[in-house]
């Protein structure tokens, strides 16, 4: 699965200061997996108050396919789907470290040397713990995950937010 979130204005600083004002003292950044009850709800609330839209493209693995080789797939739909937002012309990854950053550009540039992806869409990645509009694409995910173990709650406060776009291969 992986998620883009789209803000529908310019100024992001009045989201990053509602996430910001939801960080623990002790952690750098939010993460779905390291909040629980209360926090995974404050967040959820927050994340469906604010003016967003969240494309959610998601893969089920078959046996023995690598997670790359799924992440790749769900890359593609992602930039199929974003190039035919005119309003989008770039793309925030969290970084998960030079060599699968390069990854990433990589398989960009495939797409476009592919014609799969005809926009100028520029791609960039950074640590979660430096750009708080990262932690939102997280949450929104471990929504969906939430959805499909059977609670729906979270989901259900996004559902207004979400567009869900399965791969070619999707479930």
């Amino acid at each position: 699965m992986l998620t883009a979130t789209i803000p529908f204005s310019a100024d992001c600083d009045p989201m990053r200061e509602e996430l910001l004002r939801l960080l623990p003292k002790n952690r750098s950044k939010l993460h779905w997996n390291e909040s629980v009850g209360s926090a995974r709800r404050e967040l959820i609330d927050t994340i469906g108050r604010l003016d967003l839209m969240h494309w959610v493209v998601y893969q089920d693995s078959t046996a023995g396919e690598s997670p790359e080789r799924v992440r790749r797939s769900c890359i593609e739909m992602l930039a199929w789907e974003l190039q035919g937002l005119q309003f989008v012309d770039s793309a925030l990854f969290e970084s998960r470290g030079p060599t699968d950053d390069n990854r990433d550009r990589r398989m960009f540039d495939a797409l476009r040397s592919r014609r799969v992806l005809q926009s100028p869409l520029k791609v960039d990645h950074l640590p979660g713990p430096e750009e708080a509009m990262l932690w939102i694409p997280d949450a929104v995910s471990g929504a969906v995950n939430e959805r499909d173990r059977g609670d729906k709650s979270y989901f259900e406060t996004l559902r207004h937010q979400i567009q869900l776009v399965p791969t070619n291969k999707g479930y």
